[in-house]
Order: structure tokens, then C-alpha cells, then sequence
């Protein structure tokens, strides 16, 4: 089903926009390839590369767009020969590949640090009881703190 419709959509994109379909189809490519690749099942690289790509397209796509649905020509030529307009396309979906690769590294390390701050505060705790009501409360040997159910 889910090929039909995109057959569908190329064709109506074909007759509609004319050769800005193809400026948006090479311009989306990496969306797509994210697509092709992603084998998670809610396609969640291909959500994040495709977002980038479109975000940074859109100010490029909406008067190709906007032209079609006023029966206009719109100069693609021009916009297709621009390399600036590329880099910023392409730019988009390396952003969101560099928020996949980096998101899960920027947040491992603010988990860590999280419970590395959890830890101190309880060891400083541990050790303000420990001061108030003696040493007896403290666990003395390893084995007696294998046998501690939580």
C-alpha cells in the first residue's frame, strides 16, 4: 500500500510541479535513503533526517509550490544551479544526523552525571547518620549488604 501511494503522489507531483518535483525529489534524497535504511519499524532516523531536510528546503520548495497552484512558471533553473542552495538543503539533513549520533552521547553523559550527583548526595547523607547516631548503623562487612533485600 504504502508503495502505491508513493507512486501516486510522484505522478501527481509530476503533472503539478513539473521539473520542481525533480529539484524536490534530489533535494529530499536523504530522507529518502533515510527511509530506505532505517530498519526500526517506526522509522524514527528517517522522522529526524526527514524534518532536518524539509525544515531547511522549505524556504526553497514553498514558491516552486506556490507557483504550481497559481498556474505560474517558476525559474527551477536558477534555484538548481545555485550551490548555496544545496549546502543549506543537504546541511539541514546532516543536522539531523549529527542529532542522532550526538543526542544519545549528550544524554548518556547527563544521566550519568544525574546519578553520579545522586550517589555523592547520598553518601553525604549516610555519612551525616552515621555522625549522628554512631557507627553501629553502618553496614561494617560486604556480605551484610548482599543480604539487604530493597
Amino acid at each position: 500500500m504504502g508503495l502505491v501511494a508513493f507512486l501516486i503522489i510522484c505522478l501527481v507531483g509530476i503533472v503539478v510541479l513539473q521539473f520542481g518535483f525533480i529539484f524536490i525529489m534530489l533535494a529530499m534524497m536523504p530522507a529518502i535513503v533515510a527511509w530506505y535504511t532505517d530498519t526500526d519499524r517506526k522509522h524514527s532516523v528517517f522522522k529526524i533526517i526527514g524534518c532536518g531536510n524539509l525544515a531547511a528546503g522549505l524556504s526553497t520548495f514553498a514558491p516552486i509550490v506556490q507557483s504550481a497552484f497559481h498556474s505560474k512558471r517558476f525559474d527551477v533553473e536558477s534555484v538548481i544551479t545555485d550551490p548555496s542552495v544545496w549546502l543549506f538543503i543537504y546541511l539541514g539533513a546532516g543536522s539531523g544526523w549529527g542529532m542522532i549520533y550526538l543526542c544519545r552521547f549528550i544524554s548518556r553523559f547527563v544521566v550519568t552525571m544525574t546519578y553520579e550527583y545522586n550517589i555523592s548526595t547520598l553518601k553525604k547523607q549516610q555519612q551525616r547518620l552515621i555522625a549522628e547516631w554512631g557507627p553501629e548503623i553502618a553496614l561494617t562487612d560486604e556480605s551484610e549488604q548482599d543480604n539487604i533485600e530493597y
